[in-house]
């Protein structure tokens, strides 16, 4: 009898043995069905976008389009928009690379606004450039005031809000090999209002008035990036000269210099 006991526990422990090794097998197959759906569900969101990766020449301007939320101490809780479109001028332009409009945008349930573009136009088998950058924003900052010292003092701090414009249109030549030659415009206007100093015991009469920068700027380029976007080889040495005179509106007078090296 007790022999019928034993091998009768011993079936029952093969058989629940063999239950579980199907169990598993069933909960692996179902979760990689489940991950295949999410994958798929994901991918299919992604190509109603426009964010499948390729490249519709039949299009003027092949968009991507990539949602995201965000949330800031100043800003709150909101929603950030990409949006990233290709286009070729030329069709039948081999040299150039593909030219892209991005523009990104915010906005934020306390009344944050955001509007960025950056244009990128190639042109004449990459004998000509057209750069465009712009900004328009309305949403807070944060002030801590003039120098290295004051920025590390967390009781220095001054809530605003801050109205910014900016837009630089530059037009660069190439005259050498991945050298490039150009120049074009700097307009920069910011405006603070709301300000909120608290506690705060560091001068912020900086603050109280609008400023306008506007000049000129040259660019010196020598760029052997394959993709300006998103470059996966090449270099990249950049300096910019800016000159913003009262003469052409700016509030002041003053040079800039950058220098700029990436690869």
């Amino acid at each position: 009898m007790s022999k019928i006991f034993k091998f009768g526990a011993s079936l029952t422990l093969t058989l629940l043995s063999a239950s579980s090794i199907y169990a598993a097998e069933d909960l692996t197959s179902l979760q990689a069905e489940q991950a295949e759906t999410n994958d798929s569900w994901v991918n299919n969101i992604l190509h109603k976008l426009g964010a499948d990766g390729g490249f519709d020449d039949t299009k003027a301007i092949d968009f991507s389009v990539l949602p995201g939320p965000f949330y800031g101490p100043e800003t709150s809780l909101g929603l950030g928009i990409s949006a990233i479109g290709l286009y070729q001028v030329d069709k039948q332009d081999q040299v150039s690379q593909l030219s892209s409009l991005v523009l990104s945008s915010f906005a934020s349930v306390n009344g944050s606004l955001g509007l960025k573009i950056e244009n990128r136009t190639f042109l004449k088998e990459d004998n000509w450039r057209i750069y465009f950058d712009g900004l328009v924003t309305d949403s807070p900052e944060v002030y801590y005031g003039v120098g290295y010292k004051e920025n590390h003092q967390d009781n220095n701090k001054i809530v605003y809000e801050n109205t910014q414009i900016y837009l630089q249109p530059l037009l660069l030549r190439r005259v050498a090999n991945a050298t490039y030659l150009g120049g074009g415009f700097d307009f920069n206007y910011a405006r603070a209002r709301d300000i909120d100093v608290d506690q705060s015991q560091i001068d912020w009469s900086p603050l109280v008035q609008s400023n306008l920068a506007m000049g000129l700027k040259l660019q010196a380029t020598y760029d052997t990036r394959d993709v300006l976007g998103n470059p996966h080889e090449g270099k990249l040495l950049q300096m910019d000269t800016g000159f913003y005179l009262p003469e052409l509106g700016s509030d002041h007078r003053f040079q800039t210099v950058e220098m700029k090296y990436a690869e």
